[in-house]
C-alpha cells in the first residue's frame, strides 16, 4: 500500500483559497459591507417614469428603482452621478431578483424629443469596473447601441 503525503503548504494554500472565494460568492461579488447610498445632486431626469415595455420607472434622488410592486421592484442605489456626462453608476439591491449586490451603470439620452436609457453594465463585480465600461452609444437610441448585443434603448415617457 503506497501512502500519499499532502505537504501542509497546499492545505494552507487550499483554505487561503476558499476563504477567498466564498466571500466572492455570498455576497454576489461585493465583499464590502457598506452600500452605495445617493449623492448630493438628483439625477436632471429625476421622476417617475413608464417605458415602452410597460415598465414603471421611479428615479429619485439616490435611487433608480423598477416595477410595480414595492416588494419586489428592482432597486439600485447611487454611487456616483454625473449629470453633464449622463451617467449613473449604481449598486443593485441586495434582494434584486438579478444580480443582487453587483454594480450598474445607466445612461439616458434626450433624443428627437424624447428621453431614452440603457443599462450598460448591471452585473459588474466592483463600482469601479461599472465606472470603467464605456458609456452606450446615444447617436440613434431606438436603432441601437445598448449593451453588448446592440440592443436598443428603452424610452422613458413620463407617468
Amino acid at each position: 500500500m503506497v501512502k500519499v503525503l499532502r505537504p501542509p503548504i497546499l492545505s494552507l494554500c487550499l483554505i487561503a483559497g476558499f476563504s477567498f472565494i466564498m466571500p466572492l460568492t455570498a455576497y454576489g461579488g461585493n465583499t464590502d459591507s457598506t452600500r452605495c447610498s445617493g449623492g448630493i445632486v438628483a439625477p436632471t431626469i429625476a421622476g417617475q417614469y413608464v417605458d415602452n415595455y410597460g415598465g414603471h420607472h421611479n428615479i429619485t434622488a439616490n435611487q433608480w428603482s423598477i416595477g410595480n410592486n414595492p416588494s419586489s421592484d428592482l432597486i439600485f442605489d447611487y454611487c456616483s452621478l454625473d449629470n453633464p456626462e449622463e451617467v449613473i453608476i449604481a449598486q443593485n439591491g441586495p434582494n434584486n431578483e438579478y444580480n443582487p449586490n453587483r454594480f450598474s451603470q445607466f445612461n439616458w439620452v434626450s433624443y428627437e424629443g424624447n428621453l431614452w436609457y440603457c443599462q450598460e453594465v448591471f452585473d459588474a463585480l466592483t463600482e469601479e469596473d461599472a465606472a470603467s465600461h464605456p458609456p452606450a452609444d446615444p447617436s440613434n437610441p431606438p436603432a441601437g447601441g445598448c449593451g453588448q448585443n446592440n440592443f436598443p434603448w428603452s424610452q422613458l415617457i413620463p407617468d
